[in-house]
């Protein structure tokens, strides 16, 4: 039943959604391609003196924008030309620029196709040597579409041909002979003669490295080839191949830098926390704008559909200083989708799948469980006479052991009665794009529905992208922008961590639900069966989230190369949260007869709500000038930017209902009323340049600044400067190495340095803040028992706080060789912090009673390199593609104000940064002789040293003094662990294609991973592990002695660190694109299916939780583990 109604939802869903794309997307699409589609406007303008034909034509393509395509040999030894072009269209332009040459040209669409007046079908010798066997055929890209004028050679003979308009071919061959296709843009091929007689069709993929790439960098856009700075750019085509609903769990290992932890895998926060280079949570910037500071609400890039993004920019050195105050802790780039010329497409991307966790912890059974409290029971009396446990009779034990009396006795399975094993998740979008020659458009709408594990967990989000460019004259350009979200949130009233920590601390000695159907009540933790019955109220969170931005572009007449643009982007975000618990009749069984006593009758249902907005304003006035001088290149850009935050809330409660059937708030007890609000704004003010000089794209020099201004300081102290200088050097451009190293395609050396920013603290620090905090009772009022409020002072200011800054280093390499089948990048890079906001806490007596001002005198360092190898090859049918890519980090905590009083086990000067100082453990004694012959213990300074016993733990004496001090703060706590962040992270993405079939593969491993597990935590419930504890009978055992409140074997050590490294399969897919043969019919131009899966297996050390979480507790809801079946058609 309960399949069949998620069933029936998904179609109403689906049809909703797909008659919304209907009856509002398909017009809208229509119209504007009947507006877009109009004359040819482009013109050429063009003086230089003995210029390059191969930069000539390079010329005509920017300014037109149409695609060029020729084999790469055809200009080498064209030789140079003096040409003046003035407001010409393409063509004659063309005839211009090509003008007593051998070479002539074809327009197909938006392409522009070069070649030689005259081909022959072969060179006359081998045509009349081999006249008896022609091999004939088709060449194609990826995407099924035909190659023009591309060259294929015979490499027995030495014959050359070339396509014509229709990627057709004829080339004479026989049997066993080696044809080779190459064309510019794309990846040599070669195919191997089977059958002279029978025609082929070959594909060619695009080169990996393509140096005429253009990569999006703080605010503007470069070619590859004259990029300066440590980038990485993910495409969105690849992030579409994986399942997961967000964004943020598919980026760890994709580019070098890149680390996450998950937050959780509920279906609203099934998201990861982002870091570069080791350093804090990096800036988002979406389309142009930075979208940080909104929290879950804001538009974060978990809420776009990856059908939507065009390509994931990393910024990881000082070119991301243009973003001054928000940039020290790298930048990531996002860029969604535009239009394109002279062509329509729809396309339509559906996933139906399920999800389960990738592991659950494992408890013993009643019955062990039973046995091991017992022990723990006698261990407590004999250790301090009293035990907070019970014990169980052998008669009881026996009820345990065959189930006689599942009611006082059972044998509860928490995780199996509480969540389902597996929950549906369906994904859909619909997308729009083509244009004219003077407006393009791209439209997205996406629907995700996605269950949770708990019966009533759901999350159901409708995405709008649009982004439309209109060519309103030849020089100017004007852009529209418009994303709108909205994502409902549905949760059990308990929050689902609450809920999983409840099934962590429940043994299955407790019930669940007794045999007459009344559910069981189970102390504080409650009965998690009943906090995830829809009876049990609900936790419902309405996020609606739109931007809409505006964009004039002008280019400058009479100046040629300038052009002045402004920006405006407006965010409007609210959140809606409302939480209406039930309390659900729970009972307790008596022990010897069948009374069950109601022990939640007197509760009453109580209410929640806030309502949190957020708006936010950025404006950018933008110059840029971009300029050709023979050989001599310049890119500069200024801009001014200010932005503007408002946020407000407010929170309201009530309880004592005295009906739980209508969730309106006035309905509950007015005098239980509670309200709270609050509001903020933030504003910022900023001046940027940046200018790019290089020569002939082989000497490259690019220098940066920012200005920025923040409310977060005083006056005098608002403003920050931060400039940043790069350089690069394409070693291959140079003739010398050019001749002797043939087979490098590309080898360039580049380095940054830089300031960045970060504006640490809080607003207002260098004023006096203020709170109403509650007093307590205060006797001796009208009033003895009413709770009163006092005005306390929260801080004390400093006004002489300022930026934090971050001076950032890299040097590194990169390489293609023979013709991209291997290429390489090296970084090395070093990133000083200093003038960080801390507290001198060292210096100043508990006694002052408040903490001290934030000064700048904190500095921390970050280093490491980054390293990626990759390899890309065709042979045949069969295309093949690795890359590997590392990441190593290192942090260490270079000033924290610590003098001489800091207690030796708290010191973090010289060590990694958010390292934890722990007791080093050495096993278990195995017996008192061992335990007597060991240093004593000392649990505080003034305390008496005790001797431990047989069972414990062995902790070492690190400092050599003959006591080991378990003390906080120690000397003998002098091991240092780090946790959670990984500091060496590995990414290997591999894949494989043979005509329509297609398979990738992304692994990603991490190491030098440390889990704590929390001792305190370790004991709330039996695991397996407990069954290998110490006991007289067992002296070589793996766990200490059981004992419900022995501190001493609770302490922080290395007995509960353990080794967190692992290597997951990330994400993987089977794709199969149907040939176009069999669907041109259909009218439908591409049409695939796919197999996806996310977090497929896990393979660690760890095997209680899942190690890329915190790993070190059960009370998180653990990631998951996604299988979807996937459609893919083109129109």
């Amino acid at each position: 039943m309960k399949y069949n109604q998620k069933k029936e939802r998904w179609n109403k869903n689906l049809s909703t959604a797909l008659w919304a794309m209907k009856t509002k997307v398909l017009p809208v699409a229509v119209a504007f391609t009947l507006v877009s589609f109009q004359g040819d406007v482009q013109v050429v303008n063009i003086r230089e003196n003995q210029i390059r034909m191969e930069k000539l034509i390079k010329e005509i393509q920017k300014q037109t924008g149409y695609n060029f395509l020729y084999d790469d040999q055809l200009l080498e030894h064209q030789g140079v030309k003096s040409i003046r072009i003035d407001g010409l269209s393409v063509t004659k332009a063309l005839d211009m620029a090509l003008a007593g040459t051998d070479i002539t040209y074809v327009i197909k669409d938006k392409s522009i196709v070069l070649k030689k007046k005259k081909v022959a079908i072969a060179s006359s010798a081998a045509n009349n040597a081999l006249q008896e066997a022609v091999v004939s055929g088709v060449l194609r890209n990826d995407q099924g579409n035909t190659i023009a004028g591309s060259t294929i050679r015979n490499t027995r003979t030495g014959a050359v041909v070339t396509t014509n308009t229709e990627g057709k071919f004829s080339i004479a061959a026989k049997s066993d002979d080696i044809l080779e296709f190459s064309f510019l843009g794309y990846q040599k091929g070669q195919y191997k003669v089977k059958e002279v007689n029978k025609p082929i069709t070959m594909t060619l993929s695009v080169a990996v490295n393509e140096l005429t790439d253009v990569v999006v960098v703080g605010y503007g856009s470069q070619q590859k080839k004259v990029v300066t700075g440590a980038i990485n750019t993910i495409k969105g085509e690849e992030l579409s191949k994986s399942p997961a609903v967000n964004i943020s769990n598919t980026l760890m290992g994709r580019a070098p830098g890149l680390s996450s932890t998950m937050i959780s895998g509920a279906p609203d926060r099934d998201r990861a926390a982002i870091k570069i280079r080791g350093m804090g949570e990096a800036l988002i910037v979406i389309d142009g704008v930075a979208r940080e500071g909104q929290g879950l609400i804001g538009m974060e890039m978990d809420k776009l559909d990856p059908n939507a993004i065009e390509s994931v920019t990393v910024l990881k050195d000082a070119s991301a200083a243009v973003y001054g105050t928000r940039g020290a802790n790298g930048v990531i780039l996002i860029t969604t989708k535009k239009g394109y010329r002279d062509r329509l497409d729809i396309n339509y991307a559906g996933q139906f799948g399920i999800q389960q966790s990738t592991r659950l912890p494992k408890f013993l059974d009643s019955y062990n469980y039973a046995l091991l409290n017992n022990e723990m029971y006698d261990n407590d009396i004999a250790d301090r006479g009293n035990s907070p446990r019970r014990k169980y009779t052998a008669e009881e034990l026996q009820k345990f052991l065959d189930g006689s009396d599942p009611d006082r006795y059972p044998n509860t399975d928490w995780y199996g009665d509480v969540l389902d094993k597996t929950a549906l998740l369906h994904k859909h979008n619909v997308n729009v794009g083509g244009g004219g020659k003077n407006a393009r458009y791209f439209l997205s709408g996406s629907f995700t529905d996605q269950n949770g594990l708990m019966k009533t967990s759901e999350m159901k989000r409708y995405g709008i992208v649009s982004n439309t460019d209109y060519d309103v004259t030849p020089n100017t350009n004007l852009s529209v922008s418009l994303n709108y979200i909205t994502e409902t949130s549905d949760n059990p009233a308990s929050h689902p961590e609450d809920i999983f920590g409840r099934l962590a601390a429940l043994g299955s000695v407790m019930p669940s639900r007794f045999s007459n159907g009344l559910y069981a009540y189970s102390g504080y933790a409650g009965n998690p069966i009943t906090d995830v019955m829809a009876e049990s109220g609900y936790k419902r969170n309405t996020r609606n989230v739109f931007t809409g931005s505006f964009g004039l572009t002008q280019k400058i007449p009479f100046v040629p190369g300038l052009s002045a643009g402004a920006f405006v982007a407006v965010d409007r975000n609210s959140s809606f949260q409302k939480s209406f618990a039930i309390p659900f009749p729970q009972y307790t069984l008596a022990d010897t007869k069948d009374e069950y006593t109601l022990q939640n009758g007197t509760e009453k249902a109580r209410m929640e709500q806030s309502y949190n907005q957020n708006n936010n304003v950025n404006v950018q006035l933008k110059l840029n000038y971009k300029r050709h001088f023979g050989q001599h290149n310049i890119d500069a850009m200024a801009l001014y930017e200010q932005n503007e935050f408002k946020s407000d809330v407010f929170s309201a409660e009530r309880s004592n209902f005295p009906v739980s059937s209508l969730d309106q708030l006035f309905l509950g007890d007015i005098k239980t009323q509670k309200n709270l609000g609050s509001a903020s704004e933030n504003a910022r003010r900023s001046v940027v340049g940046r200018v790019q000089y290089n020569y002939d794209q082989r000497y490259v020099v690019e220098g940066s600044f920012r200005y920025d201004s923040s409310p977060y300081y005083p006056k005098g102290k608002r403003n920050g400067f931060f400039p940043a200088l790069s350089a690069a050097w394409n070693i291959s451009e140079e003739d010398f190495f050019k001749e002797r190293f043939a087979f490098v395609d590309n080898l360039k050396l580049r380095s940054s340095f830089g300031r960045l920013g970060n504006d640490g603290g809080n607003l207002y620090t260098y004023f006096y803040n203020y709170a109403l905090i509650p007093a307590g009772y205060v006797f001796g009022t009208s009033d003895n028992i009413s709770p009163l409020a006092r005005i306390s002072n929260l801080t004390v200011p400093n006004t002489n706080i300022t930026w934090e800054k971050v001076d950032a280093f890299d040097i590194g390499i990169d390489a293609t060789l023979w013709n991209g089948k291997l290429g390489f990048e090296v970084d090395y890079y070093n990133k000083n912090k200093f003038d960080i906001l801390r507290s001198r806490n060292y210096d100043v007596p508990l006694t002052f009673g408040i903490n001290p001002a934030l000064q700048n005198f904190a500095k921390e360092r970050y280093y490491g390199y980054e390293a990626s190898v990759s390899h890309r090859n065709t042979l045949g049918n069969v295309r093949v593609n690795a890359r590997l890519n590392m990441t190593y980090t290192k942090s260490t905590v270079v000033n924290y104000g610590e003098n001489d009083a800091v207690l030796p086990g708290l010191r973090q000067e010289g060590s990694t940064i958010g390292i934890s100082r722990i007791l080093k453990a050495d096993g278990i004694f195995r017996n008192d002789e061992e335990a007597g012959n060991w240093p004593k213990y000392l649990n505080s300074p003034n305390g008496s040293p005790i001797t431990p016993k047989a069972g414990d733990i062995r902790y070492v004496d690190m400092n050599g003094d003959g006591v080991v001090e378990l003390y906080s703060g120690s000397a003998d706590r002098a091991f240092e662990a780090t946790y959670i962040y990984p500091p060496t992270v590995y990414g290997l993405n591999l894949s494989a294609s043979w005509k329509g079939l297609s398979v990738d593969a992304f692994f990603q491993a991490s190491t030098d991973v440390y889990i704590n597990y929390k001792p305190g935590d370790d004991l709330a419930n039996f695991y397996e592990l407990h069954l290998d504890r110490w006991t007289p009978e067992n002296l070589d055992a793996s766990y200490p002695r059981l004992l419900s409140n022995h501190e001493n074997n609770k302490l922080p050590s290395t007995f509960y660190v353990k080794n967190g490294n692992y290597l997951k399969l990330r994400t993987a897919q089977v794709a199969y694109e149907f040939p176009k043969d069999w669907i041109k019919r259909a009218g439908i131009k591409s049409l695939g299916v796919n197999f996806q899966g996310q977090n497929l297996f896990t393979i660690s050390a760890s095997k209680r939780f899942d190690p890329e979480s915190t790993g070190a507790s059960a009370s998180l809801y653990p990631p998951q583990r996604i299988y979807t079946l996937g459609l893919r058609v083109g129109i």
